[in-house]
């Protein structure tokens, strides 16, 4: 159970590290929760298009 957790904590670090470094996250210049959020869920589907080629390669092997 704890190695799952750590493969899991790891791999969530991996994406949020993505969203400050690349999709600008840092800091964000919207201001209200909803308006951050609409911006994260956009980041968050970006880093999975970012990801999806080397997914279906993975399925494809």
């Amino acid at each position: 159970g704890y190695a799952i957790s750590l493969r899991t904590r790891a791999w969530i670090e991996t994406h949020f590290g993505w969203l400050k470094a690349a999709a600008g996250m840092r800091q964000v210049k919207q201001r209200g929760l909803t308006k951050v959020e609409a911006l994260f869920q956009l980041a968050m589907a970006a880093s999975n298009l970012v990801r999806l080629p080397k997914l279906i390669a993975a399925g494809a092997a």
